[in-house]
């Protein structure tokens, strides 16, 4: 046995969730921009194609993640106010130290079903970020949580024109 380890070889990285990481971890400190060429640069070690970033970007962008700009090396894209909102508060989660206590509340949101798939998927996903948890013995869908609320105010009632949110101060003494 010669102690030294097999290198790692990645199978798939997600251009979309590299792009996040990459602007979350490095470049939010940094301005929150960089230009395509270096974005693509940075990337690229990570087996992930040029056209496979500028996809990525582009999508970002139609979903106010991005926002692009002029910079001295060219065309770039900086961090929107919603993606600094959203890696401020994933950096709160990822960097944590102990844990907040429970404030007796709970925070529902119920809504009618949404049938467009992508919608649904990108709610389902944004609302599983912020601690929602589907009640399947609820209809129509409910997800009880407990850090929606800004979320609800800016993201979900524009998904969801006909949701509505509550707190019930009483669950958590068995009063329903």
């Amino acid at each position: 046995m010669s102690g030294a380890l097999a290198p790692i070889k990645l199978v798939y990285v997600n251009a979309r969730a590299a792009l996040f990481d990459l602007y979350g971890d490095h470049l939010r400190i940094r301005a929150g921009k960089a230009s395509v060429a270096a974005l693509v640069r940075l990337l690229a070690p990570l087996d992930i194609a040029a056209p496979a970033v500028r996809t990525a970007i582009s999508r970002m962008v139609r979903q106010d993640w991005l926002a692009p700009v002029r910079l001295p090396q060219g065309p770039g894209y900086a961090l929107t106010p919603k993606s600094v909102r959203r890696l401020d508060e994933t950096a709160v989660r990822v960097y944590r130290t102990g844990s907040a206590p429970w404030p007796g509340r709970w925070h529902v949101l119920v809504f009618q079903p949404v049938r467009e798939r992508a919608t649904r998927e990108r709610l389902r996903a944004d609302l599983s970020f912020l601690g929602y948890a589907p009640s399947p013995e609820l209809l129509p869908p409910a997800w009880p949580g407990d850090e929606a609320r800004a979320y609800f105010e800016q993201e979900a009632a524009r998904l969801l024109p006909a949701a509505a949110a509550f707190v019930d101060h009483n669950l958590d003494k068995g009063v329903h």
